[in-house]
């Protein structure tokens, strides 16, 4: 979600701007991770926390797949922060539960192959849902040349005829994308 929130920048956004956007997603989740992780260590149970990431990161997620062409800078600030303290809250909660639950001659590969997978998944997920995108795009449009272009140049690719129309298709393919990643 991290790496397609800046993506949606048929709002007409330079770079920078799209990437500072991006802010509330990984504050939120930074937030996420100290006070869960915290209260993880203070209460000495990772399983409320589990339940709790799962139950947040689940509603901001949906939130996110509402996104339309004109959604206002509060309400996308809001719903990414919720999807950002979600993942937070449970970021760190299976290398946690992987330190407790195996004894200490094991630790290291119980905690190494949750880290794995949460990467493996990440990495392999990105090019699953470049596809879907791609593959929204060139239905929706009808041209492969946004698919090519890519985000930023979708305004001076067609023209203030299309345009609106265009970022409608645009955005559909976007929370398409966003179901498969909250799925």
């Amino acid at each position: 979600m991290v790496y397609y929130v800046p993506i949606w920048a048929i709002r007409g956004l330079r770079a920078v701007r799209s990437g500072i956007d991006s802010l509330p997603i990984i504050l939120s989740n930074v937030a996420g991770i100290i006070l869960c992780g915290g209260s993880t260590t203070r209460l000495g149970y990772v399983v409320p926390f589990f339940i709790m990431s799962s139950i947040i990161m689940s509603i901001g997620a949906g939130l996110i797949t509402t996104f339309t062409v004109d959604v206002s800078q509060a309400t996308w600030i809001a719903y990414l922060f919720l999807y950002g303290l979600g993942v937070g809250c449970g970021f760190q909660q299976g290398a946690v539960a992987s330190q407790t639950a195996f004894p200490l001659s094991k630790v290291s590969i119980g905690t190494a192959i949750v880290m794995f997978i949460q990467t493996l998944g990440g990495a392999l997920f990105v090019a699953v849902v470049q596809k879907v995108l791609t593959k929204e795009l060139i239905l929706n449009l009808s041209s492969a040349n946004v698919a090519n272009g890519g985000a930023t140049s979708v305004r001076s690719i067609f023209g203030d005829s299309i345009l609106p129309e265009v970022l409608v298709a645009y955005n559909d393919a976007l929370v398409r994308s966003f179901n498969l990643l909250s799925s």
